[in-house]
């Protein structure tokens, strides 16, 4: 069976999620986050995280807050949860980023510096400064102001080089709705101390659709280094093939046309062959999930009337895998916008 390569599949879900905006608390339940807004309604929460960060092995919880589509203009904090030995979350906002706010839709986290801890990189989606968090190593950081006008509403650190260290992998031109895209997406080369440099002409110019808005890095078609699902908002989704030095290029093979308002493809090998396939939320007819099953070349199908029976029209906003039942394969948790 052959080895694949995956990088940061995005949302992680710990609990049943109540609405996009829910008021009071993101969960349900005893372990609710509290308001990082603090104005009784909640934060418009685009992107989830969980990782230690500050290197006590719990594992710690970061929010990325930003007003919807439409909205530009309206930040809100970025949350940082730390959690204790008990399984408590509280917000540590203020003493781990200085109660940072700002128009972040995605973050990517990651050693970018080699020092052994995680640090954040925040981009700015709707222009301006992106923020590279630096971590302390204790869950604190220190804030690095970028003037790139990233304009990223996705964000992942991966080696798209294999030179042994996080690259950085953007999306741009978050705020063009229903306007062409180009640039989609650049490559930001780390030189293993944390510092970045863009890698030009890393990408193809264009992609069919608006406001991209995930990226997965992962190896699509086995041949070890890392390519990229580039998800749109309203319509395409981009398969680009690596090089192998950071540069990418359109698949041969096109992602089959995607309709609808998708958010968050699920990535996994769904039917144990060694391969990764991805799940798309709301692209399929009625707002359906679609799924894209690998022929192990980077070649998918979309194969959802096969195998896929139970699945109603709802507007959601993404997909995840996990292994819900322990029987040792994946499932799918569908994040539903307006009900559990």
């Amino acid at each position: 069976m052959r080895t694949s390569l995956i990088v940061s599949l995005g949302l992680a879900s710990l609990a049943p999620l109540s609405q996009a905006h829910a008021g009071g608390s993101l969960f349900d339940g005893a372990q609710a986050l509290s308001d990082a807004c603090g104005d009784g309604d909640g934060c418009w929460t685009n992107y989830l995280r969980v990782t230690d960060l500050n290197g006590d092995h719990q594992l710690d919880i970061v929010t990325v807050n930003m007003q919807g589509f439409f909205s530009i203009g309206d930040g809100e904090p970025l949350a940082v949860y730390i959690n204790d030995p008990a399984g408590t979350f509280v917000d540590a906002s203020s003493g781990a980023v200085g109660g940072h706010s700002g128009e972040h839709r995605q973050v990517a986290i990651g050693d970018v510096d080699g020092d052994g801890d995680p640090d954040i990189y925040a981009p700015a989606a709707a222009g301006g400064d992106d923020v590279l968090f630096l971590n302390n190593g204790d869950g604190t950081f220190e804030p690095v102001t970028l003037d790139n006008g990233s304009e990223a509403g996705a964000a992942r650190f991966g080696d798209p080089d294999d030179d042994g260290d996080l690259d950085l992998f953007l999306t741009h031109s978050y705020p063009d709705f229903n306007a062409p895209v180009n640039p989609v997406a650049r490559v930001w080369i780390n030189d293993g101390t944390g510092a970045f440099e863009e890698l030009l002409d890393a990408t193809p110019p264009e992609l069919a659709g608006s406001q991209p808005i995930d990226v997965d890095l992962f190896d699509a078609d086995g041949d070890f280094d890392l390519d990229a699902l580039i998800n749109t908002h309203d319509e395409a989704l981009g398969l680009w093939l690596n090089a192998g030095d950071g540069t990418f290029t359109e698949a041969p093979t096109p992602v089959p046309y995607a309709p609808g308002l998708h958010y968050g493809p699920g990535v996994c090998d769904v039917d144990g062959d060694g391969d990764l396939d991805f799940w798309v939320d709301n692209a399929g007819p009625n707002y359906t999930e679609q799924l894209h099953i690998n022929d192990g070349s980077g070649a998918f199908a979309d194969e959802t009337a096969a195998r896929v029976t139970g699945n109603p029209g709802a507007d959601d906003n993404g997909v995840v895998c996990v292994d819900f039942d322990y029987d040792g394969d994946f499932d799918a948790v569908v994040i539903s916008l307006g009900s559990r």
